[in-house]
């Protein structure tokens, strides 16, 4: 009986996290398609908390390998060879020590998604964010 309890909660526990997983890709792909104006949609993830939903982006969402070779890149620790490239750092406090070359963050905070669109990166750049990301411009 108990062995049925286990297995029922690593199956829900199994479900709820490959909910989240496509949650956070689906995310990654508005962010992306808000930010990057070219296909393939060419993303780096370099980040524990998001290397999961990797799985779930397919064409015209393609994962590279170095950051380098991106549009886009979502990180974990923010790097000054990162400068040139489109950056969203999954953390708020890496978002708040290199505002200056970060478009965004995008994280998870107390059980939800958190973002973050950088209003001085954004008239840099003159990028139209949608009416329905509006409030997340900071």
């Amino acid at each position: 009986m108990i062995k049925r309890y286990i297995l029922l909660l690593v199956f829900i526990t199994h479900l709820f996290s490959a909910d989240v997983n496509k949650l956070k890709a689906e995310l990654i792909k508005q962010i992306t398609i808000i930010f990057v104006k070219k296909t393939p949609y060419k993303i780096y993830i370099n980040s524990k908390y998001f290397n999961d939903a990797k799985s779930y982006l397919d064409f015209p969402f393609v994962i590279i390998n170095k950051c380098e070779y991106a549009n886009i890149c979502f990180v974990e620790n923010f790097s000054k060879h990162y400068k040139n490239k489109i950056i969203f750092v999954t953390s708020y406090i890496e978002y708040i020590k290199h505002k200056k070359y970060i478009a965004g963050a995008f994280f998870w905070q107390k059980g939800r998604p958190t973002i973050i669109f950088n209003k001085e990166y954004i008239n840099k750049y003159n990028i139209k964010i949608p009416n329905k990301y509006q409030s997340f411009i900071e």
